[in-house]
């Protein structure tokens, strides 16, 4: 899936065979196939016909426009859904899978972590005067992915979680139950007419 991305000014867009063609003062500048098209931001002054946004929305992709000096978002204009509700399912049963929830939270972590080493591997190609301290940072974040990837440690920091979402009487330690259980419970009195 891709984005297209319009900001000359100036721009013609005409949806002909299947495609948009981009035309500028001087000529047709180019086509773009719809095929594989997600989202099209459109910015500045972009001539279009309501047939063009018709072949965005029938192939699927959303249209946002933005203007103003500083790009403000003007408005949207979505395709027709599908498979939303499908989606939005499989996102909740993900939701509610604790083991893929720790899985992917790990994996989100350890490629963070990889990310900014490697940006501080470059920093130390480009800065050679500060070496020591990005090589030191380099090497913190060096264990912090051996612990990362260390299934076990994510096990238990996901037990120790799944204990504080249990309801409080399981949380309450047994001195405190005995106590509060010995207590009355006020009674609800209701109105009668």
């Amino acid at each position: 899936m891709s984005t297209l991305y319009v900001d000359r000014k100036d721009i013609e867009l005409r949806y002909a065979g299947g495609v948009i063609e981009v035309h500028e003062p001087s000529g047709k500048r180019g086509s773009i196939p719809l095929v594989g098209l997600e989202r099209v931001v459109l910015r500045g002054r972009v001539q279009l016909s309501t047939s063009v946004i018709g072949a965005f929305v029938k192939a699927g992709a959303s249209v946002a426009m933005l203007g103003g000096g500083r790009s403000r978002y003007l408005a949207t204009c979505m395709g027709k859904p599908h498979n939303d509700v499908r989606r939005r399912i499989g996102q909740f049963d993900a939701y509610r899978n604790g083991a893929a929830r720790v899985r992917w939270a790990r994996d989100l972590v350890a490629a963070k972590v990889v990310a900014q080493r490697r940006l501080l591997q470059k920093a130390m190609a480009v800065r050679p005067a500060l070496r020591r301290p990005l090589s030191r940072g380099s090497a913190r974040l060096d264990e912090a992915h051996k612990r990362v990837s260390n299934h076990s440690l994510w096990q238990r920091s996901w037990a120790s979680k799944a204990r504080l979402r249990q309801p409080t009487s399981a949380r309450t330690p047994s001195c405190c139950r005995r106590r509060w259980a010995s207590r009355p419970v006020a009674a609800v009195h209701r109105r009668t007419p």
